[in-house]
């Protein structure tokens, strides 16, 4: 089973843009970087989600240890993917800088050719020894190409992906890594195929070391606050009971038995008749009775569990209500499996502690990466663009999580493909 994608500010703004660029018509693309920097992963992930409704051609064009004749035999396939292609189809081209120069010539050949007339998208990926032939090709056959370098990752980024890969389930936690192995993280730079090839021999000494101090604290916080919040509630609750009710009269000579209370109210109701109460059959001035329900308190969720499934509504409710243009900020993915509701809402309490304001997280269940998961977003933005640059404005603990730039159409995408998924 494959591990999950890791999405970084960088990787998600290239996914955005490949995706909007192919929208535009016939393109092609190159995407450079590093051998191991995670391009194949990069695309391979696009075409799971931005690009699944499209039809993609993969050409491989590494051949491993196999010998020429083999490799001499890329350029027929090549030619056979541009003519098995349709209107915006997509060609993607990995490991370019291994493929025989006849079979590179044939990729720019029929893609000038055979692909412009069909408006194919071409995306070639290549390392950075590739990229000098690439540009004499493109220059040779006079073809507009569309660049894109991905960059190792941070050292922000790189503990972040420790925690996403390792821990899945709580991918925040925080991690006690021996200091040889830390050493041979740092001496990665940020190349997450050499990364994924440490933590797969020596992972196992990577714990998670969440303080049991402070994760009681912050715990034993919550109560205290939960039972001042629940306190004040109950007050308000009899107070408005009591105050609320009508002052006694002398019933009516006249009771109409046709115009009973709702069944939708409930007897016990503070502020409603019961069942055995008779109601005038006069006009009923409902302005009073509205305010006073408009001005009554939210029931507060018994358990963190139904806290949760609260703010999974309310956030829907509140992404329906936004254009699809407007941005905002992508701060963690959860995953579905062995989710606690109890360790989630103690971040949140962490996050509140380190300056982040709770009544700016969303979050929604959808599917991404390759699997099902909840998507906890912050804050909200004009334009996805908008919620980029906001990014290094935001508190210390959400700038930690290697935030991303959101559209909400984007996020749209990913519910109804989960909808699709179930």
């Amino acid at each position: 089973m494959s591990k999950p994608f890791f999405l970084t500010r960088q990787t998600a703004n290239l996914m955005e843009d490949f995706a909007r660029e192919l929208k535009e018509g016939s393109s092609l693309f190159l995407l450079y970087g590093e051998d191991g920097v995670g391009k194949t992963r990069l695309l391979e992930e696009l075409g799971h989600t931005r690009l699944a409704e499209r039809a993609i051609f993969w050409l491989d064009l590494d051949s491993g240890d196999q010998g020429d004749e083999t490799r001499m035999e890329r350029s027929t396939e090549v030619e056979a993917s541009f003519a098995g292609a349709g209107n915006g189809d997509i060609i993607i081209a990995d490991h370019f800088e291994a493929a025989l120069k006849k079979t590179r010539h044939q990729l720019f050949l029929s893609w000038s050719t055979d692909g412009i007339d069909k408006q194919i998208n071409l995306i070639i990926a290549s390392n950075i020894e590739g990229f000098n032939e690439l540009r004499q090709l493109w220059q040779h056959y006079q073809v507009r190409v569309e660049s894109f370098q991905q960059m190792p990752f941070s050292d922000d980024e790189v503990q972040s992906f420790l925690g996403f890969y390792l821990f899945p389930n709580n991918p925040v936690v925080k991690l006690s890594i021996p200091s040889p192995l830390r050493k041979q993280i740092a001496a990665a730079h940020g190349n997450v195929g050499r990364v994924i090839e440490i933590i797969e021999r020596d992972g196992d000494q990577i714990q998670s070391a969440a303080p049991v101090e402070q994760t009681e604290s912050i715990r034993q916080g919550s109560r205290i606050i939960f039972a001042v919040l629940f306190l004040f509630v109950l007050a308000v609750g009899v107070g408005w009971y009591f105050f609320g009710q009508p002052r006694a009269a002398e019933p009516p000579p006249f009771a109409s038995t046709e115009t009973e209370v709702s069944a939708s109210q409930s007897a016990d109701e503070p502020g409603t008749a019961s069942d055995s109460e008779a109601v005038i059959d006069e006009p009923i001035d409902e302005a009073p009775l509205q305010a006073s329900l408009a001005a009554a308190p939210e029931p507060i969720p018994a358990n963190n569990r139904q806290r949760f499934d609260l703010e999974l509504q309310q956030s829907l409710e509140w992404l329906g209500q936004r254009e699809n243009r407007a941005g905002t900020v992508q701060i963690l993915l959860l995953s579905y499996d062995n989710f606690d509701h109890d360790n989630y809402y103690e971040y949140v309490a962490e996050l509140a502690r380190r300056g982040a304001d709770p009544e700016q997280l969303h979050v929604f269940k959808t599917y991404t990466g390759n699997r099902e998961v909840y998507s906890v977003m912050y804050g909200e933005f004009t334009t996805r663009r908008a919620a980029i640059n906001a990014i290094d404005g935001l508190p210390k603990g959400l700038r930690d999580t290697s935030p991303l730039g959101r559209s909400v159409g984007g996020i749209w995408q990913e519910i109804r493909r989960l909808e699709s998924k179930n």
